[in-house]
C-alpha cells in the first residue's frame, strides 16, 4: 500500500505535509536535547571558571542537577517479569526472526513475558537493543495466526513510529522529566504545624511559617516559565507527530495483513475489544486464588491459571472466528482491512511450532501467574 493510500485511509494530511510536520518534530526534539546540553555546558562552566566565588559553583551544581533530571532515559532490561534470551527459547525466537525479517525490521534481542493485554516493543541502552513484551492475557486468548499478526503489527509499528524512535522518543522522556521536576515545586504541606496562640515561641513559629510559604510562592513563580516551556514543547512534539503516527499505524496493519493474512489481523483487532473483560476475569481469578487457595491448590492454580483465562475468553460474544461484525464501522482500521482482498500468510505458526513455543513459555506462564496471584495487579 502506498503512502498516499495510507494517509487517505487515516484521514491525515497529504504525505508532503506529513513529512514537513515530521521534519518540524525532529527540529523540536533537537531543541529539547540542546537545552539539556546547554544546561550541562553552562553548569560546568560556572563551576570551573567561577570556582573563586561561592555563588557561581552553586548555580552550576543546580544547573547540572536540572540537566540530570532532563537527561534522555535510555531504558534498561531490568524487570520483575520473566525474560527469555535466544538460547532459552529457540522456537519462539525463530518465529520472531521470521516475522521481523518479513516486515523488514531489526530482530528482537530479548522477550519479556508480562500480564498486559498487549504485545509491545521497546529499545534500551546506548546500542538500543530491542526487547519485546508479550502479554499473556492477549497471547493465550489468541489463535496462532492472530499471534503472528500481533507480532508483525507491533514490530512494524515500532519501526515506523517516530514517537518511539531514538531522537523524538528520548526528547519526549526528557521533556516529561522536566515537567515532573517543575511540577514538584515547593509548597507548604496541607497539615503544616502551627503554634497555638500564647504558646512558647508562637510568634517565631508563625513568622517561620509565613517565610516558608513565601519561599514556596517564589519557587512556584520561578518554575512556572520552565514548566510552561516543557509542556509547550511536549504538546508540539505530540501534535507534529500525529500524521507520522497514524501512517505508522496503518502501515503496521498492512504489513501484518501481508505477513499473517488479512482475516488474522481483522480477528485480532476485533478480539482486542474484549481486553477489559479478559483483564477483569484475570484479576478475579487472582483474587479468588489468593483468598481461598492454600498450598497445593495455589500451585495447581498457577499451572491452570492461563487456561482458565483462555476458556473465559472463548465464551465471550464476538470472539468466534466468524463472530459478529456489526461494530466494525466504528473502527476504521477494521473497516478498511475488511474491504481488502485476503492474501495468504507469508509466516505461519503450525501445530508443531506452536507446541514448541508453548513448551518454552511454560515456566514463564507459571511465574507470571504466581506474580499476578500474589500481587493481584496487572501490568
Amino acid at each position: 500500500m502506498g503512502q498516499t493510500q495510507v494517509a487517505d485511509a487515516a484521514g491525515t494530511a497529504p504525505p508532503g505535509k506529513g513529512r514537513a510536520a515530521t521534519a518540524a518534530a525532529y527540529g523540536v526534539a533537537c531543541a529539547a536535547h540542546l537545552i539539556v546540553a546547554g544546561l550541562v555546558i553552562g553548569g560546568l562552566t560556572l563551576i570551573v571558571f567561577g570556582w573563586a566565588t561561592i555563588v557561581q559553583p552553586v548555580i552550576g551544581l543546580v544547573l547540572l542537577g536540572v540537566a540530570a533530571q532532563l537527561r534522555p532515559r535510555l531504558g534498561t532490561l531490568a524487570s520483575d517479569w520473566p525474560t527469555l534470551r535466544r538460547g532459552q527459547a529457540p522456537a519462539l525466537f525463530t518465529l520472531l526472526d521470521a516475522v521481523a525479517d518479513e516486515v523488514g525490521e531489526r530482530r528482537v534481542d530479548a522477550v519479556r513475558i508480562t500480564s498486559d493485554f498487549a504485545v509491545r516493543a521497546s529499545a534500551h541502552g546506548v546500542r538500543r537493543h530491542r526487547v519485546l513484551d508479550i502479554g499473556l492475557p492477549l497471547w493465550v486468548t489468541s489463535r496462532p495466526e492472530q499471534r503472528v499478526a500481533a507480532l508483525a503489527q507491533e514490530l512494524a509499528y515500532f519501526g515506523g513510529d517516530v514517537r518511539r524512535g531514538t531522537l523524538v522518543g528520548t526528547a519526549l522522556t526528557s521533556l516529561n522529566g522536566g515537567t515532573e521536576l517543575a511540577a514538584a515545586r515547593a509548597e507548604a504541606p496541607a497539615g503544616i504545624w502551627t503554634a497555638a496562640p500564647g504558646a512558647p515561641h508562637a510568634d517565631e513559629m508563625s513568622e517561620a511559617t509565613r517565610d516558608f510559604k513565601k519561599r514556596g510562592r517564589i519557587v512556584n513563580y520561578v518554575l512556572w516559565i520552565p514548566q510552561l516551556v516543557m509542556k509547550g514543547l511536549t504538546r508540539a512534539l505530540l501534535r507534529l507527530t500525529v500524521p507520522a503516527a497514524l501512517y505508522a499505524e496503518f502501515r503496521a496493519d498492512a504489513e501484518a495483513a501481508r505477513v499473517a493474512s488479512t482475516p488474522a489481523v481483522v480477528a485480532l483487532l476485533r478480539d482486542r475489544r474484549s481486553a477489559d473483560s479478559v483483564c477483569t476475569e484475570t484479576h478475579r481469578l487472582a483474587v479468588a486464588t489468593r483468598t481461598f487457595g492454600r498450598g497445593e491448590a495455589v500451585r495447581n492454580a498457577e499451572r491452570d491459571f492461563w487456561t482458565k483465562v483462555a476458556d473465559h475468553a472463548a465464551t465471550l460474544p464476538g470472539r468466534a472466528p466468524d463472530g459478529p461484525a456489526d461494530t466494525d464501522a466504528d473502527d476504521p482500521r477494521v473497516a478498511r482491512l475488511s474491504q481488502e482482498t485476503g492474501r495468504p500468510a507469508t509466516v505461519t505458526l503450525g501445530a508443531v511450532e506452536a507446541d514448541a513455543v508453548e513448551g518454552e513459555l511454560e515456566e514463564a506462564r507459571r511465574l507470571v501467574a504466581r506474580k499476578v496471584i500474589q500481587e493481584c495487579v496487572l501490568g
